[in-house]
């Protein structure tokens, strides 16, 4: 046994959208939902993941035991949530399997966990980062850091 971590998601196991072509344009991508988030977005598309409580705890063994059924279909193994870095050693985990699988790996993340996205950046733990910046839309010059266009 790996460790065991809260997953949750919208698929049948309530812990993974199987699999996606959706959220890495070009790859199939396996895609596992990571339960608990340090940002309350009043936006968020997966509020009904924001607590840790709101997924099950679910082996790395039976994570990984399902993504092999799906294996001749995958380019990679995605993860989201919730916010996965909240939970770096089970994320850290699955991406390390996942590229000895030959497959390439993709963190959604709201980059909160700086230090966690250079440990997998570092590590050559991901091939793809998707960083949601989060602001007020009132104010978008000091969110982006570019003046706004004037019409």
């Amino acid at each position: 046994e790996k460790g065991r971590v809260p997953w949750q998601g919208q698929g049948q196991d309530r812990w993974a959208v199987e699999i996606s072509t959706i959220d890495w344009y070009g790859r199939v991508t396996y895609m596992v939902f990571f339960a608990g988030c340090n940002f309350r977005c009043p936006f968020c598309q997966n509020s009904g993941m924001l607590t840790f409580e709101s997924g099950k705890e679910v082996d790395l063994s039976y994570v990984e035991g399902r993504i092999e059924e799906s294996a001749f279909l995958l380019d990679a193994v995605g993860v989201t949530g919730g916010e996965p870095t909240l939970q770096p050693d089970a994320l850290a985990e699955l991406f390390r399997w996942s590229r000895e699988k030959g497959l390439k790996t993709s963190l959604n993340t709201n980059a909160s966990q700086p230090a966690v996205v250079r440990r997998l950046l570092d590590e050559k733990l991901v091939s793809y980062v998707a960083m949601d910046v989060k602001g007020p839309l009132s104010d978008p010059e000091r969110l982006s850091g570019f003046p706004r266009r004037q019409r």
